[in-house]
């Protein structure tokens, strides 16, 4: 209960999972990739977070976090091998390899959202300011600001966030579903890459954005079948805003349990 909790001393607590934006850079004790978030690419935000919550924490990415919960409990339960494409504000990859999380060398497998989209999408790549081509075309025409210029840029007017968007398209307003297609399009383009590379079988949708798109749309499917002979299956996540939280509670379950387990083999003798 939250009176049980709130009583908690932190020499009680085992473990404490902290998920948000970015990759943790161990060294400075902050988080980079992470644009959004004021203050969080700061030198020692970890330590000022630790120091707040009490105890010692482990951070993790918040794309990674979604893809434990659906490995766990979602829509890739069971599973060896999937990969989770989150779509919201950001577009971020989390890769699900032989049964583990796959990070990189550095804990930055996943960002996507750097990745060029090309000349296709009707962005003229050299006109693009630095600053711009830094922050990924991927990003820049499936993430939630993207989309909303697009269909402004389109002539869907009005509309002011995504949701907006999808009302609209599943309403019947024509041209937002034209701008839904091409968005969808753009989408397939960057699974084909996904699953060039890692060949994953299972590509799960997540995300506000990503859990709302049709994985079965004729735009999407269409576009994957003239972009790549690989047929990936296609799945909506399980779960939406709560993922990170199921992902994280996941995490520090398994890490408190393996720290009981050490610590009581240790007390017993049989680990040195």
């Amino acid at each position: 209960s939250v009176r049980e909790a709130e009583a908690l001393s932190t020499d009680r607590i085992v473990t404490t999972v902290v998920g948000g934006p970015g990759v943790l850079d161990p060294k400075r004790r902050r988080f980079v990739y992470a644009p959004r978030l004021p203050g969080w690419s700061s030198p020692g935000v970890l330590d000022a977070l630790e120091e707040s919550i009490g105890s010692q924490i482990r951070f993790d990415n918040d794309v990674a976090l979604a893809t434990v919960a659906e490995s766990a409990l979602g829509a890739a339960r069971g599973r060896s091998n999937f990969a989770y494409l989150w779509i919201g504000s950001g577009v971020g990859l989390g890769l699900w390899l032989d049964g583990r999380m796959y990070r990189g060398a550095t804990g930055s497998a996943g960002e996507v959202g750097f990745l060029p989209m090309g000349l296709a999408t009707g962005m003229d790549n050299l006109h693009l300011a630095a600053v711009e081509r830094r922050q990924g075309l991927i990003e820049r025409n499936i993430g939630a600001a993207g989309i909303v210029r697009f269909a402004r840029q389109s002539g869907v007017r009005h509309v002011t966030d995504v949701k907006a968007l999808f009302d609209l398209a599943r309403g019947g307003d024509a041209l937002a579903a034209r701008v839904m297609e091409q968005v969808e399009r753009r989408l397939a383009h960057l699974i084909a890459t996904v699953v060039a590379l890692v060949d994953p079988g299972l590509i799960v949708l997540g995300g506000a954005i990503g859990r709302n798109l049709v994985t079965d749309s004729d735009s999407l499917v269409d576009e994957l079948a003239h972009m790549t002979p690989l047929k990936p299956r296609l799945a909506t996540a399980q779960f939406g805003d709560e993922a990170v939280v199921v992902g994280a509670i996941t995490s520090a379950l398994e890490d408190a349990q393996e720290r009981i387990f050490t610590d009581r083999m240790s007390a017993i003798g049989l680990l040195v």
